[in-house]
Order: C-alpha cells, then structure tokens, then sequence
C-alpha cells in the first residue's frame, strides 16, 4: 500500500503536511463506497475516528439527496452533504439546504434535445430526486453494463412517462441533467454539442454518462462555500475522488487525493494516489494523516 499511496510524494513529507488538515471531502462511488455500492465496516470505522478528532467530513457527491445510502446518512458527526455535483449542499441533521445552484429549465430543455438524438437513458432532478423514463426501465442493463449501477438506478429513480415532458411542463428550474450512452462514439458526439452550449457545466462520474449542471456549478465550488462558512482555508481541506465531476473539487483543495481505480486524468492532478474503492483506499488516506 504503501508504495501506491506515497508515489508522487515521500512518506515523511505527506505525513508533516496532513498535519494541518481539518476537512476532508469524499465522493461516495468508486470512492468511499465499494464497487457493489456498500461502505465497508473498516471505512466506517475509520471515518468515526476522523470525527472524533475533529476533523469534518464532508460527502460530495453527483448523487441527488434521496440517492444516498442511509448508512451514510445515519453516520453521526457528519454535518455536510454535496449532492448532485454541487447543485444542493445540506447539513445535518436538519436537513437544510445551505447552498443550492439549479440548472435553468430552458438549458436543461436545450441539453435534452441533444441528448433525444442519441441512443441515451435521459434523467433529470428535483427536489433531491432522479427521475427516468418509465419505458426505458427494462432497457437500463443496455446503458449501463455494471449491475450494481443498474440496480442502484432502479432503487433510487422515480419512473415517469416522458422525462422531457416533465422538464416542459414544470416551472421550477431542476438539479441536474444527465444521459447514459449506450455508444461510447455517440456520447463523444454528444458532447462537442454540448460545448456549444453557454450557461451550462459538462462532467461525468462514469465513462458512459454526461451530467449537465448549471455554469459554475462543481463539487470544488461547493466545498469552498463549507471552507467559508467554517472559517477552514484552502490547504486545510483534503479531497477524495475517483471520476471526471471531482475534478474541480481535487483542484481547490489542499492535498488531493486520487483512488487506484481514478481515471488517468484525475490520477494526473492528485497529490498522491491510495488504493482503490474495493481495497478501502479513501480510509486507508484518512487513516495516514490520524
């Protein structure tokens, strides 16, 4: 572990350098949880320990608020919750929406009809809620190869009519947009247009998905918000992820860390890299700097 985890900086170093740490943000999939979505015993264990020490953990995460597991909601200490991308920050317990930055409905709408000349399962949020055609639900296994996505996504959407239907006739501005591909040549198509497209934030936390949030909306945006609020600065705050949405989140923290399964891009911006989600590696960097 050891050898993965101090690759880019000597142990020594790492360790004098975490001392000053005193919040950590962590994505939830790929990272903290395993690859069958659960959180293990000796992650829990160590983010208890965290807690105790003073440190704040901070979940951040391109899930809407109904999507997160209930054992990391029943985790006491944790008081911050980024959901979907940035878009809504909650604390705890109350539940209360401190910060919240949605997708105006004409540039989801603008979004959706690109995503309609693809082969895509279109979603959308509200509210803390994903919502999906209820016709593509039998199709889901097409977009998304991975069983335990496939069943993470029909546990936790609402299945409706016509997704775009939804957008059209309610007034309110939404979370999030989003489209898996079932064509990985389409999505990169897909996703030029999308550029073309002002006002709006391209990421994605799988390699078969665009998520669309509204401009200047990111996981690193949010925390920040957190830092202010606690009086935490920049390089006291550490950050865990895996994927393309928590890139700008690594970006603004002090010491950035990037799972063993992390796309190379992210790999290539961290600080260091830890093992992977199905070998503990977001506890295993906790655990270096207690």
């Amino acid at each position: 572990m050891s050898s993965s985890i101090d690759r880019q900086k000597g142990g020594r170093a790492i360790q004098k350098i975490m001392k000053k740490i005193k919040m950590i943000a962590i994505d939830l999939d790929g990272s903290l949880l395993t690859s069958n979505k659960e959180l293990s015993s000796y992650s829990l264990k160590v983010l208890q320990e965290a807690i105790a020490r003073g440190i704040e953990i901070v979940i951040a995460t391109g899930r809407a608020y109904r999507g997160l597991p209930e054992e990391i909601k029943e985790i006491k200490g944790i008081r911050y919750v980024i959901t979907s991308n940035g878009a809504k920050v909650f604390e705890f317990p109350a539940e209360k929406i401190l910060h919240q930055r949605n997708l105006p409905k004409q540039k989801a709408l603008e979004s959706l009809a690109i995503f309609k000349k693809y082969d895509t399962l279109p979603e959308v949020y509200y509210h803390g809620q994903g919502y999906a055609p209820e016709g593509m639900k039998s199709s889901i296994p097409r977009f998304n190869p991975d069983p335990a996505i496939q069943r993470y996504i029909r546990d936790t959407r609402v299945f409706v009519p016509d997704v775009w239907e939804l957008v059209d006739q309610t007034v309110e501005d939404l979370e999030k947009a989003q489209a898996h591909f079932a064509c990985l040549k389409e999505r990169k198509t897909a996703w030029a247009e999308l550029a073309e497209i002002s006002g709006i934030t391209i990421a994605s936390s799988l390699h078969y998905n665009i998520e669309i949030n509204a401009g200047g909306t990111n996981k690193g945006a949010s925390l920040l918000a957190i830092g202010k609020l606690l009086g935490i600065a920049q390089e006291e705050m550490m950050g865990i992820g895996d994927s393309g949405n928590d890139l700008a989140l690594l970006r603004v923290v002090g010491h950035s860390v990037a799972m063993g399964n992390a796309d190379e891009e992210v790999k290539a911006i961290a600080y260091y890299v830890t093992s992977t989600n199905d070998e503990d590696g977001a506890a295993k960097a906790i655990e270096r700097i207690l």
